[in-house]
């Protein structure tokens, strides 16, 4: 009998030890976290952009922690993701980024998209937070934005996005070149720059500028045939871009657009213009898979394609949008890259680093570069990938890279 009570009082002794050993356990370690926001517009008329990006950041940042995460020095940190909406405006800007800055703490901000540059940086600046922004003129890398970096240079790659345009349609002789008052200014340089690169190739350009809002381009497209122009070129935003091609096409005008920007949906382009007017419409197309004149590394060349696959088996259809590589992912690339050669999160030395360096993206290896333009070292280059759209679909057209800035 007291050897029965014996083996139960050890049986029981045994799995009261049993139970309390996960309270005797070393707490697991906390996983390392790197914060990183993004500015877009998640509201008003942009919105379908920052909609658009959006999930295709989520999924790579997804992707990544399934990886292991991002390596920096001897730590590795998981990524974890902030949005914030811009409304595509300063004042949009400047409380998103506070948002950011502030309640979030996050130490960088990429995929800037919006129309408050200046205001977005005086936020992120003093606070030494890493802001990778497309391209705008009040970029003042040796004064007001010592932490800023361009990641997508949209002002600089105009005038070989427009070779890029006329190589994809040989025998061209005449280029139209159509903005808004607002925009025009903006671009005066770039577009001489181009038209004196056409005139050695024996082709002219012509520019009109527009009143902001218009909707009837009837006049200036009259104007651009008394010309002689072959092909049209514009900043103009995808909607407006549709209207310009069903007015060419109902006044009976046969040339080609070409609009800066990505398509956002060849599908809705095509309702908007007509099927027929918007054939051989052309974009720009940051495909990594379509590139042939930069080379992207097999590693993001394969990351790039799992985004793609990864975004098509969570929302059940075809990651058609393309403009994820030219911001928001692109600068994510950008981002780690960077932070992996400085293998530190010191913001100083991360700049540093980013200087002239040499880096490995979803676009291409670009060196950081524009000291005449920007008085620093600090713009990443662009593949200038022109698509054409056939059918419902955008087939690569021409390409004439960005690899320096002046």
């Amino acid at each position: 009998m007291k050897k029965k009570l014996m083996t139960i009082s050890v049986a029981v002794l045994a799995l009261a030890v049993f139970l309390m050993l996960p309270a005797c356990r070393p707490p697991e370690p906390e996983v390392a976290t790197l914060k990183v926001g993004c500015i877009m517009p998640f509201s008003g008329p942009a919105s379908p952009w920052g909609d658009a990006i959006k999930p295709q950041m989520e999924v790579y940042a997804e992707l990544i922690n399934e990886d292991g995460g991002i390596k920096i020095g001897n730590e590795t940190y998981q990524v974890e993701m902030f949005f914030a909406d811009g409304e595509y405006s300063p004042e949009g800007g400047s409380r998103a980024a506070k948002e950011l800055v502030y309640d979030k703490k996050v130490s960088f901000i990429v995929g800037y998209y919006g129309d408050g540059f200046p205001a977005t940086a005086a936020v992120t600046n003093p606070e030494k937070v890493i802001f990778i922004s497309k391209e705008h003129p009040d970029f003042d890398p040796l004064g007001k934005h010592p932490y800023t970096v361009i990641g997508t240079p949209v002002i600089e790659f105009v005038d070989t996005q427009i070779l890029a345009f006329v190589e994809a349609y040989p025998g061209t002789t005449m280029v139209g070149d159509l903005e808004s008052t607002l925009v025009e200014p903006m671009l005066e340089k770039e577009i001489a720059q181009a038209k004196a690169e056409l005139e050695e190739r024996g082709i002219g350009l012509f520019s009109q500028t527009h009143p902001v809002g218009i909707t009837d381009f009837t006049t200036y497209l009259v104007k651009f045939d008394e010309e002689g122009v072959d092909l049209i070129y514009t900043w103009a935003a995808t909607g407006y871009v549709a209207m310009m091609a069903k007015q060419s096409a109902e006044q009976g005008y046969d040339w080609h657009l070409c609009q800066a920007g990505t398509m956002l949906d060849p599908y809705e382009f095509a309702e908007m213009a007509g099927y027929e007017a918007a054939q051989g419409t052309m974009s720009d197309w940051p495909c990594p898979w379509a590139l042939k004149k930069v080379e992207v590394s097999p590693e993001l060349l394969e990351m790039a394609g799992r985004i793609a696959d990864r975004y098509q088996e969570k929302y059940g259809e075809p990651m058609r949008y393309m403009g994820g590589f030219g911001y928001g992912l692109q600068h994510m690339s950008q981002l780690f890259a960077g932070l992996e050669k400085a293998g530190t999160l010191d913001p100083d030395q991360i700049m540093d680093t980013f200087k002239g360096g040499t880096f490995d993206t979803f676009l291409g290896e670009y060196t950081l570069s524009g000291e005449k333009t920007y008085g620093s070292l600090l713009g990443f280059g662009y593949p200038n990938c022109l698509s054409k759209l056939e059918g419902y679909e955008e087939v690569y057209a021409s390409e004439h890279p960005i690899l320096e800035i002046p």
